[in-house]
């Protein structure tokens, strides 16, 4: 697996360990042994490891920093300079101090050297690492236990950080295909209605030319006949463009279960709890659409007028039939209120489609209902 030093897309976290307080406060385990240095050195030797500490730990929050954000282009020369820095004190406090506890620092560059590497390196980084760690430990004069304890250390650690930024990348990937495919989806899209035109338009309009052109040359030889293929002409223009128009239509209309997810963001933005229940079998098509155009207008007037807390959007069947309702809480009409030009809009569909649609305000209580039936085996005019 190759490493893409591209940002990385929104969302496409580190989790803990892109966090901004987890490098500092990793830092800790490296300065519990500063206090035991203290005790046992001084002069020159015992500042020159601090300084060195000290720096080690700036590079580290640098490195740590840049190069876990989501949107990291990858390690500047900053980056490398920090981590060259790391390594040299890597090598050369556990050797000054001659004590096994020192190999903590080999934890922290070998886990830098997991971020800042390309991805094919970094096993040999990690290898590197857990090697100066057993060399470090045999000659600071520590326990085979100790040393042992520190370079699997060393090893989890850093397998454990490289399988972090495998998934940051694997992540990564997963989105750029997705956008990929959606892309494609579209340009397929296009092609289909490209082509539905095509076939739908081709034929006519050559059909008119070829009509047209006779037409023409008949003219002054015989009148009528030339008024028939006109006529002809007419005929074949105006069921081309109910052609297109149903095309188009086809086109434009989505499926109750497209118009049931936009309705919960609309009412989610607009503050108002949305509760669905449908059915567990799919409905006819013709219905299918026609009751998603009811849930579009009907959540647009909960929306923009009715001031509610809570709409709850239920279809059931029962039998041959099919019923919708759409409730709200909110204020409900007014005596002054009549049907809008969206109601009786819908009125007029569903009634073409051999269904009732019933609406007012509840038995009772405060809010707004939008009732729809409508028989399975009915087939809508077109909802465009």
């Amino acid at each position: 697996m190759t490493d893409s030093r591209t940002p990385a897309p929104p969302g496409s976290h580190m989790g803990w360990w892109s966090r901004p307080w987890f490098a500092p406060l990793a830092l800790v385990w490296l300065l519990l042994s500063v206090p035991a240095l203290t005790e046992r050195d001084s002069g020159a030797s015992l500042v020159v490891t601090l300084v060195a500490v000290a720096v080690f730990g700036l590079c580290f929050v640098h490195v740590a920093l840049t190069m876990t954000r989501p949107d990291s282009p990858g390690p500047t020369r900053v980056t490398w300079l920090c981590t060259a820095v790391m390594g040299a004190v890597a090598v050369a406090v556990p050797l000054l101090q001659r004590d096994v506890h020192w190999i903590s620092v080999q934890v922290y560059f070998t886990i830098v050297l997991t971020f800042v590497l390309p991805l094919t390196l970094v096993p040999r980084g990690i290898l590197a690492g857990v090697v100066l760690t057993a060399v470090q430990g045999a000659v600071s004069g520590g326990g085979a236990s100790e040393t042992v304890a520190a370079t699997l250390t060393v090893l989890g650690l850093s397998m454990t950080t490289f399988g972090l930024r495998r998934s940051r990348v694997l992540v990564q990937r997963i989105r750029e295909a997705q956008g990929q495919v959606a892309r494609l989806a579209a340009v397929e899209e296009r092609l289909r209605i490209a082509r539905d035109l095509h076939d739908l338009v081709g034929h006519s309009l050559s059909l008119i030319v070829v009509k047209s052109e006779l037409a023409g040359r008949l003219s002054e030889i015989d009148p009528r006949a030339a008024a028939g293929e006109i006529a002809d002409v007419e005929s074949v223009a105006r069921e081309s463009l109910v052609q297109v128009r149903d095309a188009v239509t086809g086109y434009r209309q989505r499926s109750l279960l497209e118009e049931v997810d936009d309705a919960r963001s609309a009412l989610a933005a607009a503050d108002v709890q949305a509760v669905v229940r449908l059915p567990g079998t799919p409905l006819p098509e013709d219905v299918d659409r026609l009751l998603a155009w009811v849930v579009r207008e009907g959540v647009t007037n909960v929306v923009r007028h009715a001031e509610a807390s809570r709409c709850e959007i239920t279809v059931t069947r029962d039998g041959e039939t099919v019923a919708l309702g759409i409730v709200d809480d909110g204020r409900g009409p007014s005596g002054d209120d009549g049907p809008g030009n969206g109601l009786v809009g819908l009125t007029e569909r569903v009634e073409t489609a051999g269904g009732r649609l019933d609406f007012g305000a509840r038995n009772g209580r405060r809010g707004f209902r939008l009732a729809v039936r409508v028989p399975l085996t009915s087939r809508p005019a077109a909802t465009s």
